[in-house]
């Protein structure tokens, strides 16, 4: 991508597997903020300097907070020295943890797509997550590693990152066997503190009273603005919520929508693709 100064509206549309996202330059002043924050991890020694896609994508979430950014790269270079992964990451390692996710949980991650507002929707079923099943160190490498790549699949290009993500989860049934409080603990302080992201709702469908239980135990863990977003309902009450906003090919037939789960390891794999190819080509 050639470095240009070009209006708001210039977008770039590109579509695969039923999914249409857009390229949108990014502005001189987000450019700025990029800069900035660039210079600022160049400065400090203590740490390895990231990709140009990266630095954007920080600038968009931190805006001129060059201070709240550099928080957060360190603690992106924390998380990934723990679970072993190499910079940015990569399309194989990403699909390779999040294919052992997904067999040792099926049903757990449902679908992806975009919303009518742009938004990137991730739909998921927490009561198909077994605990017993997250013990050894391999274990939580490729779930939070999963984790990871599932954020990095949301946000593939500048205008996914600037119109942000919608996550959506049944928990109807959801019982002890289905919650880990230290992955909660860890995930929440992830995408509460950690990535660069803009978290516009998360929706949790049919919670039993044990996952209201579950969630006065972890909140304690989460930023202000996410648990501004979260809203608990019925279903029945989501789906007419969401009446023209959100496509049925966005959601799985649990949901009202059409989307099948064998057809999300496809689609993650052809977001992270999008995804590092930009990593890889565009400069500030």
């Amino acid at each position: 991508f050639r470095k240009m100064t070009v209006r708001l509206s210039t977008v770039r549309h590109l579509s695969w597997h039923g999914f249409h996202f857009s390229w949108m330059e990014p502005t001189e002043q987000e450019i700025q903020w990029a800069k900035a924050i660039k210079e600022a991890v160049e400065k400090d020694e203590s740490l390895k300097p990231l990709t140009d896609f990266e630095y954007l994508q920080h600038a968009i979430v931190a805006k001129e907070k060059v201070e709240k950014a550099l928080v957060r790269v360190k603690r992106m270079e924390e998380f990934r020295g723990t679970y072993c992964l190499e910079g940015d990451g990569n399309v194989e390692d990403g699909i390779g943890r999040l294919k052992k996710v997904i067999e040792k949980h099926p049903g757990m991650l449902l679908s992806i797509g975009k919303d009518n507002e742009g938004r990137t929707v991730w739909a998921g079923d927490f009561h198909k997550f077994y605990a017993k099943k997250l013990t050894t160190e391999e274990d939580w490498k490729d779930m939070m590693g999963g984790f990871y790549y599932l954020f990095q699949a949301m946000q593939p290009d500048t205008k996914s990152i600037r119109d942000g993500v919608v996550w959506v989860a049944h928990t109807k049934g959801v019982g002890w066997s289905n919650f880990s409080f230290e992955l909660e603990k860890r995930a929440a302080q992830f995408y509460s503190h950690c990535y660069p992201f803009r978290i516009k709702e998360m929706a949790i469908l049919d919670p039993p009273t044990i996952f209201k239980f579950f969630y006065n135990l972890i909140r304690v863990f989460m930023s202000k603005k996410v648990i501004s977003v979260i809203k608990m309902m019925s279903t029945k009450k989501y789906l007419e919520m969401k009446q023209g906003v959100c496509g049925k090919d966005v959601l799985p037939p649990s949901m009202g929508g059409t989307f099948q789960e064998e057809s999300l390891a496809d689609a993650i794999e052809s977001l992270l693709k999008q995804r590092f190819k930009n990593s890889a080509t565009f400069k500030l």
